[in-house]
């Protein structure tokens, strides 16, 4: 069954998240409460403004910030305006949206044209990330943030009282197979949360097979779980595409010999594997970091190896909270962990230091150096060589 949305964009009305928010709403999932901008500033709850643009249901989501705006913000007293939303995000949002409008080749008056907000009453509780793993049945990804609502922790900006919507000091990051947890990272879920697990994932099943979406596909849908009378209850926030599920034809055995050890891995590439070009960036200090070629935006590295920090030694999921937590703040971090077709965390050594050194070299030239590698993975253990 194809995509509606994808099949008619225009019904997206430029907010994607505002469309499938009212649409869940019509299917009978409990949504946040939307409200105009003109009654969210008369109303005496904290809201969040969150930024829409066409792209962000199919396309480079979280390239400009959503606002929270506490109750009591001066921003409303002043008079907010669409404009001033729009003012706010972009100081806030850096230089991402500038060079992904330098790759897209538009020019940024045209990229903005397509940004607007929708409100929404801002929710308490825990902010929840849902993806279906693409490549083995029953087996899901769930990230879990601090819920928004305790403004008391928010970095202000400025004194007008407001901040971007990414902040969080809870993460967590399960990787659920067959209702059983065989992966945790980050802070420990709470009890409650942790017996919510199933309805969680329930809710995802239900709402991604809805008559307007492919239910071959695996989305990531946001959610807020809530406590409310009746116990913990899952409020969606947005639906956001990801990749269709391809089911694993083939098995590596565990103590497959492998050139470097994968410390976290996501997807498979099927029996041929995928080539690849490592990045090595390296800075005149002497550190030097490393990437996949195409990371930074999903229509890139739909096709190529994710990402390869420097880590090595035993597994330990502790030591990839660093990295994983970079997936856990926003869409565009998000994104880039589950849109590849595979994501890797690879043994550091895979970068030696003949290839720093000659990284400094090229650097100093103006070039790039990049190291070529072959991976296969059948989403559960992975073969790494340096090509």
């Amino acid at each position: 069954m194809p995509d509606y949305y994808l099949n008619n964009p225009e019904a997206l009305e430029g907010k994607p998240k505002r469309t499938i928010s009212r649409y869940s709403a019509e299917k009978g999932f409990p949504t946040a409460k939307e409200l105009s901008l003109e009654d969210a500033i008369i109303s005496d709850v904290n809201i969040i403004a969150r930024s829409e643009m066409t792209q962000d249901y199919d396309g480079a989501s979280g390239l400009i910030d959503s606002i929270v705006i506490p109750a009591n913000s001066k921003l409303r007293k002043d008079g907010l305006t669409e404009q001033r939303l729009k003012e706010i995000a972009l100081e806030s949002s850096g230089y991402l949206w500038k060079h992904y409008c330098r790759v897209e080749g538009i020019s940024e008056e045209e990229f903005l044209k397509g940004l607007s907000f929708s409100c929404f009453e801002l929710l308490d509780g825990f902010n929840r990330s849902i993806i279906g793993d693409s490549a083995i049945k029953g087996r899901y990804h769930i990230i879990t943030k601090q819920g928004h609502n305790d403004i008391s922790t928010y970095p202000l900006t400025r004194k007008e009282g407001y901040a971007p919507s990414h902040h969080a000091d809870f993460r967590n990051y399960l990787i659920i197979e067959d209702g059983k947890i065989i992966l945790e990272m980050g802070a420990s879920l709470p009890d409650d949360l942790r017996a919510h697990l199933p309805n969680t994932i329930e809710m995802y099943n239900n709402f991604r097979t809805q008559n307007r979406f492919d239910p071959v596909h695996m989305p990531i849908i946001e959610a807020q779980t809530v406590q409310t009378k009746n116990g913990l209850e899952d409020m969606f926030l947005q639906y956001k595409r990801n990749r269709d599920f391809e089911e694993v034809d083939f098995t590596l055995p565990r103590d497959s010999a492998s050139e470097f050890k994968a410390l976290y891995l996501r997807g498979s590439t099927g029996k041929e594997g995928i080539f690849a070009e490592i990045h090595v960036s390296a800075k005149l200090s002497g550190q030097s970091s490393v990437h996949s070629r195409n990371l930074l935006y999903e229509k890139e590295i739909n096709m190529l190896l994710g990402r390869i920090p420097a880590y090595s030694g035993e597994i330990d999921p502790s030591w990839l909270i660093p990295f994983i937590s970079d997936g856990m703040i926003n869409h565009l971090g998000i994104s880039n962990l589950f849109r590849p077709q595979v994501s890797v965390i690879a043994d550091s050594k895979i970068i030696s230091r003949i290839d720093q050194e000659i990284a400094k070299e090229y650097a100093l030239e103006g070039y790039d150096y990049y190291v070529p590698i072959h991976i296969v993975s059948d989403g559960r253990n992975t073969i790494i060589e340096r090509r």
